[in-house]
């Protein structure tokens, strides 16, 4: 689930930036922020910091189900290889 909201924030974010250049200036960005508080933090990278917090949602997951799985915790730590 956290995988799919992950490659969901990526296809919503391209467009916005595509769409909603990020202002050049810092005043740019004061006046984005007072017109639209949104904007404003999806350009200060909002889903960047939400994919963020979908990643170690995908370790933690991926760590219990190999644990789970009756790996020994040495294997565990060793990374997952593709």
């Amino acid at each position: 689930m956290a995988a799919l909201a992950e490659i969901a924030i990526i296809v919503i974010q391209a467009p916005i930036f595509i769409l909603y250049p990020q202002p050049t200036t810092v005043m740019g960005h004061f006046t984005q922020f007072q017109s639209n508080k949104l904007l404003g933090l999806l350009d200060l990278d909002l889903m960047l910091i939400l994919g963020g917090a979908f990643s170690v949602l995908i370790l933690i997951a991926r760590q219990l189900f190999r644990l789970g799985r009756g790996v020994s915790k040495e294997e565990a730590k060793q990374p997952a290889v593709a």
